[in-house]
C-alpha cells in the first residue's frame, strides 16, 4: 500500500443534499434558488464542524463530511434540519445519511465501502429526513437510540444480507410523539398487519416490511397525488407496532372517510390538520380539499 493512503479504524461518514434543487430553480429562478443552496450548504457546513465533523467536500447541492464518532454525526444531523426548519425564508429540505465503518484514506479523502453505504443511506432519505445504517445505530449512545425509529429493512445494490435502517426522529413535532396518549387497549383494538394505498392506477403497502410512505405533490413522494391543494410533502403513512398511522404535515388539510357499517371506526368524516389518526378499516382521503373533488383525485385505502 502506498504511503499516501492510511487506514482509520473507524469513521461515520455523512452525506447531506439539499432536496428538489431542480424544483427550486423552477419556483423561484435560477439566481434566487443558487442563493438558496448556498445558504443550505452553509447551514452545513457549519453544524458539521460546531460538532466536531470535517468537511470532506462540497459537490453540487451536496456536502460529504466525516466524523470519529456516530454520536457527533448523529448532533449535526439534528442541528442541520433544525437549522433549516427554523429558518423561515429558507424554504428547502434537506437529506441526510449516514453510515459508520473501518474507511480507507487517499490524501484526506475517505473512500471505500463505508463512503458508498452512506451514500446509499442518503439516497434512500426523503426530503427532511436522516436515515442512519444499523452500524451507525448500535454506535449511538443510549439517549439518542431512543430518538431513533427503526425505518425499514432492505438489500442495498452491491450487497448480499439485508441492511438495517433507522431515522432519526428529529423534529419535535415528529408523528410518534403523539402515540403514548393513545392508550395500548385502543392500540390494541386497532392492530393490523398493514394498509394498501391506492391511487390513479398506483398501489403501495404500509406494512412491517415498508414503514414509512409519503405522499403529496412532489414528485419525489412516494405516491404523488396531482392536486392543486396538496402539499408537496402532504403526509406520512408510518407503521408501528402493528398500527399505519396517517400523519397530516399539510398546509390544507387532509380529509378521511370510512365506509358505512355499524362499528365505531365505520362512517367516520374526519379533518386531520398538523396531527395524526390511527388508521382504520376502509375508506378514501382527500388531500387539501373535502369531498368534492372527482372519484379519481382521491387515495383509497384498505387495512389487512
Amino acid at each position: 500500500m502506498s504511503s499516501a493512503y492510511q487506514r482509520s479504524s473507524e469513521m461515520t461518514i455523512l452525506f447531506a443534499d439539499v432536496a428538489g434543487s431542480v424544483e427550486l430553480s423552477e419556483a423561484y429562478g435560477d439566481i434566487q434558488a443558487h442563493n438558496m443552496v448556498v445558504e443550505g450548504l452553509n447551514i452545513m457546513e457549519q453544524s458539521v464542524m460546531q460538532h466536531h465533523g470535517r468537511v470532506i467536500e462540497t459537490v453540487g447541492d451536496e456536502v460529504m463530511a466525516a466524523f470519529s464518532s456516530a454520536d457527533f454525526a448523529f448532533s449535526a444531523a439534528c442541528s442541520i434540519q433544525d437549522a433549516v426548519q427554523d429558518n423561515a425564508r429558507l424554504p428547502i429540505h434537506i437529506r441526510i445519511g449516514f453510515h459508520t465503518g473501518p474507511t480507507a484514506i487517499d490524501k484526506g479523502h475517505p473512500f471505500g465501502d463505508t463512503v458508498h453505504v452512506a451514500a446509499r443511506m442518503v439516497s434512500i432519505a426523503k426530503p427532511g429526513q436522516v436515515l442512519i445504517s444499523q452500524q451507525s445505530y448500535v454506535r449511538l449512545s443510549a439517549d439518542n437510540r431512543r430518538q431513533t425509529r427503526h425505518f425499514n429493512r432492505t438489500i442495498l445494490k452491491g450487497k448480499q444480507a439485508p441492511t438495517e435502517i433507522h431515522e432519526i426522529l428529529w423534529d419535535d413535532l415528529e408523528c410518534t410523539k403523539s402515540l403514548t396518549n393513545l392508550g395500548q387497549q385502543h392500540f390494541d383494538r386497532l392492530s393490523v398487519k398493514g394498509v394498501r394505498l391506492s391511487y390513479d392506477q398506483h398501489e403501495v403497502d404500509v406494512n412491517e416490511y415498508n414503514t414509512a410512505v409519503t405522499t403529496g405533490r412532489s414528485e419525489q413522494c412516494d405516491l404523488v397525488v396531482l392536486s392543486d391543494l396538496a402539499s408537496r410533502l402532504h403526509a406520512t403513512f408510518i407503521y408501528q407496532q402493528g398500527k399505519v398511522i396517517l400523519c397530516d404535515k399539510s398546509t390544507n388539510g387532509t380529509f378521511v372517510r370510512t365506509l358505512g357499517g355499524k362499528r365505531a371506526s365505520d362512517s367516520l368524516n374526519l379533518f386531520i390538520h398538523h396531527e395524526d389518526w390511527v388508521m382504520q378499516h376502509n375508506g378514501v382521503i382527500s388531500l387539501g380539499e373535502p369531498f368534492t373533488k372527482k372519484a379519481e383525485q382521491l387515495i383509497h385505502f384498505r387495512c389487512y
